[in-house]
């Protein structure tokens, strides 16, 4: 007996360290084997045991498994049935049936996200919190999850704990490592609703459910130029950057994108491979087809809307709407104001109306349109919401993104009629005009 409680002494003691705390300074030194702390810190820590590979959320629930293995019972582990989970209570395997099932009893107040964890719904408010309460040590990496720091740590340490048993693959996730598995049993367990494809990885299927819906969530921040893909709108932003990194090797040419080059490589090689069904024309970009099939279409889909003038492509709509420039139909009644577009004047006759419908909440701000409420109630909210692609810059406002780009996209629109002097702002323009009229600035 007295060899026993020795043993059962010894066990417990092993297990010191793997009882502190590691969110606040409690020590845990077991007396009989049951002790708990008063108030416990939540945290995302796995505790481990030593004798198995079973791992849990709580203290307590590792303090009863390791009590099993004290005692000389083999711990009772829970299987699913459906997947290769496994968890030593009861209460997590249930906990866990959820995500089979469909339930969704977590949702949160703020928007109209549901998830069948509790675990999840603490990682989604950080969304709206913003909380970051992990942070490296080595860089300025701060992030909501601890296990997002520990696999950020990998890339200091350069660990690549798990290793695939086909090949030499390594990685510092077992996520990757899952991933990484599909391409050697040909798994393909994401299947688009439209159509037969099928694919390894859920990122995929989003990028190819876009074909199918047309949606573009990208948009560039200096022109009007929207896309599908991250990826194609990094390639635009080079555009206007002047970046040409792709060059032609029988001649000269320099572009920004690789597809462009291969447009342009048909030239040399003569080819033309897109052709019209309607007729013997052929021609080397998909982009020139389409504008040629438009030629054989009765269909005058680009109208005018201030004429009943019609066409069938874009770039000679443009063309019309310069005659229209000059012509200014709609005028005020109150001054000379005079305007292209009949929605302007109704946003001019505003400043004519001594009522001012627009009023700020927070402060006695009144405006004639809603738009610049808005712009005003983003002071209040010191909400910064646009931000550069290119550097740290955020901004409330997007005219204000659109004069820093300039910085990078080094566009010079404002000139000195004395001198050779060009600039990016009308008021850096300004300023310089009084080097030439010998005005004071301030006086």
């Amino acid at each position: 007996m007295e060899e026993q409680t020795a043993c059962s002494t010894s066990s417990l003691g092993e297990w010191n360290t793997v009882l502190d705390c590691v969110e606040c300074d409690f020590d845990y030194k077991p007396s009989n084997g049951v002790e708990s702390q008063d108030a416990p810190v939540q945290s995302e820590v796995r505790y481990y045991c030593y004798h198995c590979n079973v791992s849990c959320s709580q203290k307590k629930n590792l303090r009863t498994h390791i009590l099993s293995h004290i005692e000389g019972k083999p711990p009772k582990i829970f299987t699913c049935k459906y997947c290769d989970y496994s968890g030593t209570t009861q209460w997590h395997l249930k906990r866990h049936m959820l995500k089979h099932s469909g339930m969704k009893p977590y949702s949160c107040q703020l928007c109209g996200f549901n998830c069948s964890d509790k675990r999840n719904m603490k990682r989604h408010m950080s969304v709206h919190t913003g909380e970051k309460p992990y942070s490296c040590e080595l860089c300025d990496y701060n992030c909501s999850e601890q296990s997002n720091l520990k696999r950020h740590m990998s890339i200091h340490t350069g660990e690549k704990p798990f290793s695939c048993s086909f090949c030499d693959y390594r990685c510092a996730t077992q996520s990757n490592l899952k991933r990484h598995i599909m391409i050697h049993t040909g798994e393909k367990p994401f299947a688009c609703n439209f159509c037969d494809y099928k694919c390894s990885y859920l990122s995929s299927l989003k990028s190819h459910t876009l074909s199918h819906t047309g949606e573009k969530p990208y948009s560039c921040c200096i022109c009007d130029y929207k896309c599908s893909y991250q990826s194609s709108l990094k390639q635009h932003m080079h555009s206007h950057l002047g970046v040409k990194r792709f060059s032609c090797n029988l001649c000269e040419y320099r572009c920004s994108t690789k597809r462009t080059l291969k447009s342009h490589m048909l030239i040399h090689t003569c080819e033309t491979p897109f052709s019209c069904h309607l007729c013997s024309y052929s021609c080397t970009t998909q982009a020139k087809l389409k504008k040629h099939i438009k030629e054989h279409t009765e269909d005058k889909i680009l109208s005018c809307s201030l004429c009943d003038y019609k066409c069938n492509d874009r770039s000679n709509l443009k063309s019309h709407m310069l005659l229209h420039k000059a012509d200014k139909p709609f005028s005020c009644d109150h001054c000379d104001y005079r305007s292209s577009h009949q929605r302007n004047l109704k946003n001019h006759l505003l400043t004519h109306i001594r009522d001012e419908p627009f009023s700020c909440t927070l402060c006695d701000f009144r405006c004639s349109v809603s738009n610049a409420l808005k712009s005003h109630m983003l002071i209040h909210s010191d909400e910064e919401c646009f931000s550069c692609g290119f550097c740290e810059y955020r901004c409330s406002q997007q005219s204000n993104l659109k004069s820093h780009m300039l910085i990078h996209v080094r566009e010079t629109p404002y000139s000195c009629s004395t001198c050779e002097y060009r600039c990016a702002h009308q008021t850096s323009l300004d300023n310089h005009m009084l080097i030439h009229t010998g005005e004071e600035p301030f006086s």
